[in-house]
């Protein structure tokens, strides 16, 4: 079989087939075996690179998913940002053995971080490992009457 992305153009290398709403994170596993992606409804995948297969869906947004990203090392850690105005940790290595069984597991976070009242549009390990996470806040709007 060909290497991931060794393909012939005008043909597909790997089609990940699973969300219902659109796609709008995407984070690959520092150990490049596994790819996640998130959804506007919310749901997590995760994705094993060499069959294309789902082996975790991850649920416990209430809204779009804006970013995910791994932790440094083995990535055992994913962490997701959301327009639910949550930051949310998923144990990235839970479920990996649904790739050989076929049984894809539906995870809840390990933790959920909440902000006040702003969505977090994004979410970083930095090389230390330290998790920034940022979002905008919503001012609440007056009206003169």
């Amino acid at each position: 079989p060909a290497p991931f992305g060794a393909v012939s153009p005008g043909r597909c290398p790997r089609l990940f087939a699973g969300h219902t709403s659109g796609v709008t994170a995407l984070a690959f596993s520092p150990d490049g075996q596994s790819i996640s992606t998130a959804d506007d409804s919310g749901v997590i995948h995760s994705w094993d690179l060499d069959s294309s297969r789902c082996f975790k869906t991850m649920l416990g947004h209430d809204n779009a998913v804006y970013a995910l990203d791994y932790s440094g090392g083995g990535g055992e850690i994913l962490a997701s940002a959301g327009a639910d105005d949550t930051v949310r940790i998923w144990d990235h290595k839970d479920g990996l053995e649904s790739v050989v069984t076929g049984i894809v597991p539906k995870i809840a976070p390990t933790k959920t971080f909440r902000t006040k009242n702003c969505p977090v549009v994004n979410v970083e390990f930095t090389r230390r490992n330290l998790l920034l996470a940022y979002g905008c806040r919503r001012l609440p709007v007056y009206h003169q009457t």
